[in-house]
């Protein structure tokens, strides 16, 4: 019946709301990240890695040379 299938749609549609508000939220995040990625794209053209193993891991040291 109708009122059924309201009472299943009415917390389907609750919830898709609250999606989108945390989907919108991370959307407007978009801008200020795409901006420090080319603050840090720009400052990696200065750095020299330095690989240094140890065990089972690989660490990579960052040094600045400007």
């Amino acid at each position: 019946s109708l009122v059924v299938a309201r009472q299943e749609l009415i917390p389907r549609v609750q919830q898709l709301s609250e999606d989108l508000q945390r989907s919108h939220g991370n959307v407007q995040q978009v801008p200020s990240l795409m901006s420090e990625l080319e603050v840090l794209y720009q400052d990696s053209k200065f750095v020299e890695p330095h690989m240094i193993m140890r065990g089972n891991c690989t660490w990579i040291i960052v040094s600045h040379f400007k």
